[in-house]
């Protein structure tokens, strides 16, 4: 695992924050949070991965976490990067799934990194969910400097449609169907007003801790921002489980879901 050199002036109370946040779930990361690759229901990403690995050889895993996607990438690509900022989720990664294959790389994201090569193929998968907008364009820029010219990004973040499709769905197990694990109308209402303060600002408080949800419209719009094509756009289903206790098992599609897009980096900045 090696460190990779980045200069910036931001409050570091803040980065030690999010740094102590994320070194806390290094233990339990799989139990707290969604590691999509492994909830996929359909193989999509895995699917979209085979795709990518035709046009190019190399791939790095940006905010790879404790490595869910490695077995994915190192079945796909001759050569693996994967990249965090918290060191107890980068070792345990290094620990699971390390090979002569894979490079481990420690670095913060949000700040102008360096990257000492750049890649065919750079996978963003439920990194750029950081409540502040300001931090979410600089990942955007990170990924774009890990990426060579004319190479693609896969990039998945959370559905704000999602969010308010579950809150639906408990209303109508409570009035449909008149399931105990449903809410009433009043009760989604309270729950939403505390996990969604501002459904403009698009953060969704998950334990408490806020999380940008993405509405279709503002990913794309924000992606043509950066001069990036869109390829290919998707959804990324879940189990029900996953977001609503006890969840019935009659419960079907539409599924929960992230969104997934294919992007191409142009080969010249316009």
């Amino acid at each position: 695992m090696v460190g990779l050199k980045s200069h910036d002036s931001r409050d570091q109370h803040d980065v030690v924050l999010e740094r102590k946040y994320w070194d806390r779930l290094a233990d339990s990361f799989s139990e707290q949070v969604i590691e999509l690759a492994q909830e996929d229901l359909h193989g999509v990403i895995d699917e979209e991965l085979c795709l990518l690995a035709e046009r190019g050889s190399s791939v790095v895993d940006l905010g790879c976490g404790p490595g869910a996607l490695i077995p994915f990438l190192t079945r796909r690509f001759q050569s693996v990067c994967a990249v965090d900022f918290s060191k107890p989720l980068l070792e345990k990664a290094e620990a699971k799934h390390g090979s002569a294959s894979v490079q481990f790389i420690h670095a913060d994201l949000t700040c102008p990194v360096r990257p000492e090569r750049q890649f065919d193929v750079t996978v963003c998968s439920s990194v750029l969910i950081l409540k502040s907008p300001l931090k979410r364009r600089r990942l955007l820029e990170s990924v774009l400097r890990f990426t060579r010219p004319g190479g693609r990004m896969l990039i998945t973040v959370p559905a704000l449609e999602s969010s308010i499709h579950v809150y639906r769905t408990l209303i109508d197990l409570r009035e449909e169907l008149g399931d105990g694990n449903g809410l009433s109308r009043g009760q989604a209402r309270r729950l939403f007003a505390r996990e969604v303060p501002s459904i403009l600002d698009g953060n969704v408080s998950i334990q408490g801790v806020p999380t940008h949800h993405w509405m279709r419209e503002e990913l794309l719009g924000t992606l043509k921002h950066f001069h990036l094509k869109v390829e290919r756009e998707r959804r990324v289903e879940f189990s029900w489980s996953r977001e609503i206790d006890a969840a019935p098992k009659h419960l079907g599609a539409p599924y929960p879901w992230d969104w997934l897009v294919v992007a191409k980096k142009p080969r010249s900045k316009k």
